[in-house]
């Protein structure tokens, strides 16, 4: 049996809804992706599979590639 984090329980709770109509609004889905990124990004660090500095350096270049 598989047990949920509170993450993903809190990422089903906002995917699903009882009424087929309703819609997350965009700040709760940028919330979400926010969070998640930074827990990725928290345990791949305390794990050792990455730095800050290469996160960083990843970042600067994922910009100078996207027209933002």
């Amino acid at each position: 049996m598989s047990t949920k984090t509170k993450m993903e329980t809190e990422a089903m709770a906002m995917a699903t809804r009882s009424n087929s109509s309703d819609v997350i609004s965009l700040r709760d889905a940028l919330n979400m992706e926010i969070i998640i990124n930074q827990a990725l990004i928290d345990l791949l660090v305390a794990k050792g599979i990455l730095t800050q500095q290469e996160l960083m350096t990843k970042i600067e270049e994922i910009r100078k590639e996207m027209p933002i």
